[in-house]
C-alpha cells in the first residue's frame, strides 16, 4: 500500500488514539482487529526510523516480545497485557470455558492507563487482588509482573507521563507471547490425555 514511503503522521496518530479507547467500539473483536492493524502501522514506522540510524543506535523492533527492552512505554504495555490476560483467564474459568460476558478491567482502563500509567496501574492492581487471592495462578501472575517491574529504569515506573505508541507494541508482543504459551500448554495437556488413553 505505501511501498517504501513512510507512513504519514495523519494516519499514525489517529490510529493510536482510536485503539486506546476500546470502549468506544461496539465489538471487542473489531477493536482487537484495529489494535493489531495500528500495531503493524507503528511497527513499520519504528522500523523505517531505525533504518535512518547508525547500526549501533537502532531499536531493532521485531514481531516477538523483546525481553531485553527497557523502554518505559514498552514495559507498561507488557504490564497491561499481563493484567488483561490474567483477568480474562479467571473470567473464562468462572464462566465454565465460555467467552466471558464482560470486558476486563485492563481493557476498560486502557485510555486512562495511557494517560496516567503509574496511578492507573495501582488502581488496576487493586481490582485484580480478589482474583489473585482466590486463584491458584495468582503467584505465577505476580512473578510475571515482578519480572517486568524489575526492568524499569529508576524513576520510570513512578512517572505518570503519558505513554507513546511504543506502548502498543509492548502490549501486543506480550499478549501474543501469553496466547502462544497458553496454546502450547493446552496442546501438551491434550497430548498427555491421549497418551494416557492408549
Amino acid at each position: 500500500m505505501f511501498s517504501n514511503a513512510g507512513l504519514p503522521a495523519s494516519l499514525l496518530q489517529p490510529a493510536f488514539h482510536k485503539v486506546i479507547r476500546p470502549l468506544s467500539y461496539d465489538s471487542l473483536s473489531v477493536w482487537q482487529h484495529d489494535f493489531e492493524v495500528a500495531c503493524s502501522m507503528w511497527k513499520k514506522y519504528y522500523i523505517d526510523q531505525d533504518k535512518k540510524l547508525p547500526l549501533n543506535e537502532r531499536n531493532n523492533i521485531t514481531m516477538d516480545l523483546d525481553e531485553k527492552r527497557t523502554d518505559r512505554d514498552y514495559l507498561f504495555g507488557q504490564l497491561l497485557a499481563l493484567a488483561d490476560n490474567y483477568e480474562y483467564r479467571v473470567l473464562l474459568r468462572q464462566s465454565g470455558g465460555r467467552t466471558p460476558d464482560r470486558t476486563t478491567n485492563a481493557v476498560k482502563l486502557m485510555n486512562n492507563f495511557v494517560a496516567k500509567p503509574s496511578t492507573t496501574w495501582l488502581t488496576l492492581r487493586q481490582q485484580l487482588n480478589p482474583y489473585i487471592i482466590s486463584s491458584t495462578n495468582g503467584m505465577f501472575f505476580q512473578n510475571e509482573v515482578d519480572e517486568v517491574m524489575s526492568k524499569f529504569k529508576e524513576g520510570d515506573f513512578e512517572s505518570n507521563k503519558p505513554l507513546s505508541s511504543l506502548f502498543l507494541l509492548g502490549y501486543s508482543h506480550k499478549r501474543r507471547q501469553l496466547i502462544q504459551r497458553a496454546d502450547a500448554a493446552k496442546q501438551l495437556k491434550e497430548q498427555n490425555i491421549e497418551n494416557k488413553g492408549e
